[in-house]
């Protein structure tokens, strides 16, 4: 802890909150806060979406105060985590990320570098098992951890000013009008009004089930919120088509095979296809009104 101190106010890096949203966790969340923890954060605000596993009984068995979510979704809670920070700084980290020692440091020497609003760390699976966790990896080491601006960012693991986010501030995280998931429509919101993302500093370790059922649910859950975007948000609707029909599949495929890594090309094609058929599935659904 003597050597984290001093590493950290070496680096200018200033105080700081991090903010973990969880549901249903049991299985990651113990490793998740010890990582976060072993960095040396001392400002911890965990909003627990009303977990029925053991989420919270492992939270009180590693004293860690949480409060009960709203029960109106995981953008409000990050809503309510961000309105609860007291710091000018804070972090944005998932129940199934494991951080590295010199995160918090590293994370804000490249915020100050790059001048950017928002940013997102790199990201790799942590000890992948299987072709659907490899193949994750290679698109992480091929795209997404290799691009610095983007006009699209997934919020978590990131680092931003808490004013920003604040309720009624400039960039306010949750919007009661939105019925996305919440950092696809807060991040379109938010670089329409300006800000500035970036993908950069070290590399954070997320824990994924390697089946491939696992990856066909969450990619059908991408899908529904892909066809929930485009709804209330009509005018991008041919990105979104062109994302999930060419980029995936196509554009970063062919950077795949560039590699040679044909578990990553699996990944993409399988993400942008299945994403692909539960959003037009969805949307012909809502048409219908049967959902």
């Amino acid at each position: 802890m003597l050597y984290y101190n001093i590493s950290m106010r070496s680096r200018g890096i200033q105080d700081f909150t991090v903010i973990l949203c969880c549901k249903n966790a049991a299985s990651t969340i113990k490793l998740c806060i010890e990582s976060i923890r072993r960095a040396g954060a001392q400002n911890l605000i965990i909003i627990d979406g009303w977990s029925t596993d053991e989420t919270q009984e492992i939270l009180k068995s590693l004293n860690e105060k949480f409060h009960l979510g709203a029960q109106r979704g995981l953008s409000y809670d990050c809503q309510i985590g961000i309105d609860l920070c007291a710091t000018e700084y804070a972090f944005f980290v998932d129940a199934d990320h494991v951080i590295p020692i010199d995160f918090f440091s590293e994370m804000f020497l490249a915020y100050q570098s790059q001048g950017c609003d928002f940013l997102q760390s790199k990201l790799s699976i942590y000890k992948p098992k299987g072709a659907f966790n490899f193949g994750e990896n290679e698109y992480y080491k091929h795209v997404h951890n290799i691009h610095w601006t983007k006009n699209m960012i997934g919020t978590s693991p990131s680092l931003f000013k808490v004013q920003n986010l604040k309720t009624g501030g400039e960039w306010e995280f949750y919007s009661p009008s939105a019925n996305v998931i919440g950092d696809t429509s807060w991040a379109k919101r938010t670089h329409d009004k300006g800000a500035i993302f970036h993908v950069g500093g070290p590399i954070v370790k997320q824990i994924h089930a390697p089946s491939a059922i696992s990856y066909f649910r969450k990619f059908k859950w991408y899908g529904q919120g892909d066809a929930d975007f485009i709804i209330e948000n009509p005018n991008k609707s041919l990105g979104m088509f062109f994302h999930l029909a060419f980029r995936y599949p196509v554009i970063y495929g062919v950077v795949m095979l560039r590699h040679l890594s044909y578990r990553g090309f699996l990944f993409v094609v399988f993400q942008g296809y299945t994403r692909l058929y539960h959003c037009v599935r969805r949307l012909v659904l809502k048409l219908l009104n049967f959902a």
